[in-house]
């Protein structure tokens, strides 16, 4: 883990408040700040913060990574590919058909408590979204965020390369970090098991012209996502994924991903965390 000098720190918050006040405005980024501020230093449990460019507004713990994650998203963007080439097939509005003629369906594969969901439903109005996460209490906390939304369907599983149960491997690690691994019979029984779900599973309902967004951010299960049953990639454009070698050094946890996908016509941009894989028309 990187180490934060005091002057890094400082640079850090002051490059935040910064962009708040790009995002929002100068007052009500500024308010917003002190506002979870004020929320942490009383130890409130939760805080509603506004999603930027909607009357919406997102439920967050403030004693986890929840407000870090909304940063990432709808603070510094993460998940913009609007600024590129690539996105000139999808258009801009409310109308969920991009220009090829086909409607777009967003898989969000560890959705965590809805900020990508709500970020997905905007830039994408209409689109139909299906956010899987595993965890329970980052689960309900995503139901009641994607409140209201009809187009957003949230499914309790783990995406895997089949259909299996598995149990949460870090339970004492913060929300956005949890990690599932297969279980076992040697483990302990009274923790709970977790269904899985297959990409093909999930895209069984779904007619072959829809265009199909998916994000992958799921701590390093990517191993086995990939691993086998994978021809759902040739469905995908584009493919986001944050992959998580730094959590398994010396394990090639990245190999799967970059066998499976290195044999497909496609063009790759990093951006942040996260690579962006978009087909090659």
């Amino acid at each position: 883990m990187r180490r934060y000098d005091s002057k890094y720190y400082f640079c850090e918050r002051l490059k935040l408040v910064v962009d708040y006040c790009f995002v929002f405005s100068i007052r009500r980024g500024a308010w917003t700040m002190v506002s979870i501020l004020v929320a942490k230093l009383i130890r409130r449990s939760y805080i509603r913060l506004p999603i930027p460019g909607s009357r919406r507004s997102i439920k967050l713990r403030t004693n986890s990574s929840d407000i870090a994650t909304y940063n990432q998203i709808f603070i510094r963007r993460e998940y913009d590919f609007s600024y590129l080439s690539h996105a000139t097939q999808f258009p801009s509005g409310a109308d969920p058909i991009n220009r090829n003629g086909r409607g777009i369906t967003i898989v969000d594969c560890g959705a965590n408590v809805g900020c990508s969901v709500l970020w997905f439903s905007n830039e994408f109005p209409g689109a139909e979204i299906v956010a899987i996460e595993p965890d329970l209490a980052n689960f309900e906390l995503l139901n009641q965020n994607v409140a209201g939304l009809d187009k957003v369907h949230t499914i309790r599983a783990a995406l895997w390369s089949g259909e299996t149960r598995v149990v949460i491997g870090n339970t004492d690690a913060e929300p956005w970090a949890y990690r599932t691994e297969a279980a076992t019979e040697s483990m302990d029984p009274d923790r709970p098991l977790i269904d899985t779900v297959t990409m093909d599973g999930l895209l069984a309902n779904q007619t072959p012209p829809t265009s199909l967004i998916v994000k992958i951010d799921i701590e390093g299960a990517e191993r086995e996502v990939f691993a086998k049953n994978t021809s759902w990639l040739q469905s995908v454009d584009p493919l986001i994924i944050e992959l998580h070698d730094i959590l398994f050094p010396w394990q090639g946890n990245s190999r799967a991903f970059f066998s499976t996908i290195s044999a497909m016509p496609m063009d790759y941009i990093w951006q942040a965390e996260n690579l962006f894989c978009f087909r090659i028309q």
